[in-house]
């Protein structure tokens, strides 16, 4: 009984909401679904309350509150994942000669997003890499991005290139070291050798032996006369 009235509770809940989206969506007349193409198809709520204040009249006087709602729907789109229509919001507020630095961020996230599903599909979907003309332009956007990165991205990897080097100099040292350690023993050894060889060579001459007289007869130096 219970899960029975969780169940329609939750089912009329989710009436009520379509409802409402319904509401919103017939809400906005024809001479702003005219004025504004891009909003049709749209059920997104807050998109739709923006192109409301869009069709108000106290937009329609005002030139800079139009821009702000144009831009704030820019943002929504790119943030419901609505790339293309993000572009063409952008789009039509650069040909009323207005933007801003949010209009091209806006502009390069949802070109991005854009190319990678793009290429997503081509390597999962149709399994093909990347034609030459394509993969050389791909190589321009990869060298402007590099150009236009963070100030606080190229410190970070100059530290780490730093790092590298200096790894890179100590272990070509300590090679060049134990090779200098090998090649000066031999050497050292060597010479060793040749003293040695020298010692001995001077103490192989001849051995002079002594006759030493018997000092226990004093007469023994007549005897032989």
């Amino acid at each position: 009984m219970k899960n029975n009235i969780r169940l329609i509770l939750v089912l009329m809940m989710a009436v009520c909401t379509m409802s409402v989206m319904q509401t919103h969506a017939a809400s906005l007349k024809k001479s702003c679904l005219k004025a504004y193409p891009l909003a049709d198809g749209d059920t997104d709520l807050e998109i739709l309350q923006q192109y409301e204040q869009l069709c108000a009249k106290s937009a329609q006087k005002d030139l800079n509150l139009q821009y702000g709602i144009k831009a704030n729907l820019a943002q929504l789109y790119l943030d419901r994942g609505l790339h293309l229509k993000a572009l063409q919001a952008v789009d039509q507020l650069r040909r009323e000669n207005y933007t801003t630095r949010q209009l091209t961020d806006i502009s390069f996230l949802a070109g991005v997003a854009i190319s990678n599903n793009a290429v997503n599909y081509m390597r999962t979907t149709e399994i093909r890499p990347l034609t030459e003309e394509t993969y050389a332009i791909t190589q321009v956007f990869n060298d402007n991005v590099r150009l236009a990165q963070p100030v606080t991205v190229a410190p970070v990897r100059a530290e780490n290139n730093s790092a590298t080097k200096k790894q890179t100099v100590a272990a070509a040292n300590k090679k060049t070291s134990s090779v200098k350690t090998r090649t000066s023993t031999p050497a050292s050894a060597k010479a060793k050798a040749t003293v040695t060889s020298t010692v001995t060579a001077k103490n192989t001459g001849p051995v002079v032996s002594r006759n030493v007289q018997s000092s226990s007869n004093p007469f023994g130096t007549l005897r032989n006369n």
